[in-house]
């Protein structure tokens, strides 16, 4: 089937608009050839995209299969639009990197900048996800690098080392537990905790963890940022966890009590995944040895 880009607009501004003369109008057709195109299209897929009723036009099942196609359709367009443009302007490279929480607020940030500024053609698409996510994203080719912990299976995916870092409990200097040393995270879970927004890979690892010792967690906020959970923290609101490389960067401002964690997990060995380096743009290779720059400095 050959899909004409103009049909596909008038298709998602009927969807949106929920007319066929208000969205024929926001892409400049008349509603005569609007409503051609959209039995055309109807006819190329083989089914009613619409029901048409007295209050509008209303997806069908099959229109709202189509809808959700089309908007994937369209952001890839506008990527493909948005790096060509790079391209023009001088641009050599873009790079897909996803990266868990603990790399992201911990170490990446200082590695990333160094790059970035020692390449002035290259850009980076940077998006927090879960170690699980990203190990598929790589695998499927949405991302061309990626930064997971590593317990996570990478499947037949390329592996190499990248920090490591341990997770900790921040808690005021009032909180009962700030008077430990070091325990586990199921001596922590009858008190309140403060938690980063549950789309983070941090909270979604903190929910699983509990989540497998038939623990629930009492959480008394949710919140966008490493630096407003350790402030609540610092404000005895709730109990944290964090990485101990976000808490060292944060704790001249945010002055909380540390209690380590002795669980095994706590200490997060980070790896960088990756599929086929070898067939990789050399941009891609270039940032991949510069992360690797972390391992080898630490080594010597």
């Amino acid at each position: 089937m050959r899909y004409d880009l103009v049909d596909l607009k008038l298709f998602r501004a009927i969807a949106e608009t929920s007319s066929l003369s208000v969205g024929a109008a926001q892409i400049h057709l008349s509603p005569g050839s609007a409503s051609y195109r959209l039995k055309n299209l109807e006819r190329l897929v083989g089914t009613a995209l619409f029901v048409r009723t007295p209050r509008g036009m209303n997806l069908t099942a099959a229109g709202e299969s189509l809808q959700r196609h089309v908007i994937t359709v369209f952001c890839e367009l506008e990527r493909m639009h948005s790096e060509m443009s790079g391209f023009a302007n001088g641009l050599r490279g873009s790079i897909r990197l996803h990266a868990n929480s603990s790399s992201l607020n911990g170490f990446l940030a200082a590695d990333l900048s160094s790059f970035l500024s020692a390449n002035r053609q290259c850009n980076i698409e940077l998006e927090e996800h879960s170690s699980d996510e990203i190990v598929m994203a790589v695998g499927d080719g949405t991302a061309d690098l990626g930064i997971v912990a590593s317990d996570v299976e990478s499947g037949t995916l390329q592996v190499f080392p990248y920090a490591t870092d341990h997770l900790v409990l921040a808690v005021s200097h009032e909180h009962a537990l700030a008077r430990q040393s070091r325990i586990k995270l199921e001596e922590a879970l009858d008190y309140d905790f403060v938690c980063m927004q549950r789309a983070s890979s941090n909270f979604q690892f903190l929910a699983q963890t509990c989540g497998r010792m038939g623990k629930q967690l009492n959480i008394r906020i949710h919140a966008h940022n490493f630096a407003t959970v350790l402030r609540l923290a610092r404000d005895n609101i709730g109990v944290a966890l964090v990485p101990r490389r976000v808490l060292e960067n944060n704790l001249s401002e945010e002055s909380c009590a540390v209690v380590e964690l002795s669980d095994e997990w706590a200490v997060r060995r980070l790896k960088v995944v990756t599929n086929e380096i070898e067939k990789a743009p050399q941009f891609t290779k270039n940032l991949l040895d510069h992360l690797l720059l972390r391992v080898n400095s630490s080594a010597g």
